[in-house]
């Protein structure tokens, strides 16, 4: 396996479909491959759109039992005037330098009984090291003859098992474990098809398994902790102290740009730092205004700070913390941030897009203004179901005229999508 291969190629989110999954009657999404905004009305259905992604990421470290419980099967199940739907597929589309491919799947929930995984699909192709076609499925806990291979005699007796294909947890790193096994891939095509075909299903795997959410909780944030090894801030950012040491230990570009963003945004704070007592943790801010006090003044303990600030905070260190996610989602990133910062969060926004893929969900007009046309897709409900897409061509014409802005067109006439998929 050729890891550093792996760690360098950016793997991107292609699409998101959803049928029957809560208010995604027939979702098809395309993502941007630096930055989607999502934006509409309440009770559109942005979250739930998120919620499509973030389901599978769940099942793919707690299994389908548990992320299902943990949301409850009434609440997944689209409901229609016919009644409720009983199954609901999900598919997401990846694609690199080197391949393009889908995994998709179909959870059957009956009225009595436990929810299973019908059938379970990855396909695609691959441009390196060798041109290649893969198509793997699972129908009713039985391999399905991949198409364009010889298919070994392994494959054939393989049944699906809890460590089968995604949906599953293998020690650290969920991968599919089974597929990538020599006795599953031989006959599949050449040592160099072979090759191929197993980075393409390790890069979609590790993608997800590289997917940040954020709900920022002041107070969660505030609170001494216990440092632990973390690569990434968790949801809520409650281990904000342990991923601060790291970057202010290194004083690399991305502690530079932390502060300098943060400096921005509350023009009296010039540096952040991580400080410990008894075994805990916590953050403190220095304050320029206080920094004529005696030795060690202008610094302020986390806990002082408002809500705002603290978030503020959060959502820079989700932005800047290293090494970056593959997608970082935020929902309203605008949240209890002063309007006249916002120009900061949406600069910062663009410029880390650059190296990982973000996706928010926004109801700020004036958040809105500070992207572009392509970024931005329009949620609306219809009839109680999720439709989302690139703006209408005259809104979209409006945008490239320098005619209005978005922000005025979600304020009068809410923003419109192109083809109701």
């Amino acid at each position: 396996m050729q890891t550093e291969n792996l760690e360098e190629e950016r793997v991107l989110l292609k699409y998101v479909r959803a049928k029957n999954f809560r208010s995604a009657h027939d979702l098809r999404l395309d993502i941007g491959p630096y930055m989607t905004v999502l934006a509409g009305p309440n009770a559109s259905g942005k979250s739930n759109i998120v919620d499509v992604i973030r389901f599978v990421v769940d099942a793919l470290y707690d299994g389908i039992d548990r992320t299902i419980a943990s949301r409850g099967a009434r609440a997944i199940l689209h409901r229609h005037r016919g009644g409720v739907a009983r199954k609901f597929v999900i598919a997401l589309g990846f694609e690199s330098s080197s391949f393009a491919g889908q995994h998709q799947f179909t959870v059957e929930i009956p009225r009595n009984g436990d929810a299973s995984i019908v059938d379970e699909r990855i396909s695609g192709h691959t441009n390196r090291p060798v041109k290649a076609r893969f198509d793997f499925s699972l129908a009713k806990g039985d391999f399905v003859k991949p198409k364009h291979t010889d298919t070994s005699k392994a494959l054939k007796d393989l049944r699906y098992a809890p460590d089968s294909f995604m949906l599953s947890v293998m020690g650290d790193s969920p991968i599919v474990a089974k597929l990538l096994t020599s006795s599953l891939m031989e006959g599949i095509g050449t040592d160099g098809e072979s090759e191929s075909i197993s980075q393409a299903i390790i890069r979609m795997t590790n993608f997800l398994s590289d997917i940040s959410f954020y709900h920022l909780f002041p107070n969660v944030m505030r609170e001494p902790k216990q440092l632990r090894v973390s690569d990434n801030l968790d949801e809520d950012g409650a281990n904000l102290p342990s991923v601060l040491q790291k970057l202010t230990k290194q004083k690399g570009e991305a502690y530079n740009q932390l502060v300098g963003a943060l400096n921005q945004v509350v023009p009296d704070i010039e540096d952040v730092r991580v400080r410990e007592s008894g075994g805990y943790h916590y953050v403190q801010l220095k304050h320029g205004s206080l920094s004529s006090n005696s030795e060690g003044s202008g610094w302020l303990d986390i806990s002082n700070e408002s809500d705002g600030t603290v978030r503020t905070l959060g959502f820079f260190v989700a932005l800047y913390q290293d090494p970056p996610p593959a997608l970082i989602v935020i929902e309203e990133p605008e949240l209890a941030v002063h309007v006249g910062a916002l120009e900061v969060l949406g600069d910062a926004l663009g410029e880390v897009s650059n190296r990982s893929q973000i996706l928010i969900t926004t109801h700020s007009s004036d958040l809105l203004d500070l992207f572009p046309e392509g970024s931005i897709r329009a949620v609306a409900s219809l009839d109680g179901r999720t439709k989302a897409g690139s703006l209408r061509a005259n809104q979209a014409a409006a945008l490239r005229g320098a005619l209005m802005t978005a922000g005025e067109i979600h304020r009068m006439e809410g923003l419109s999508i192109e083809e109701a998929s």
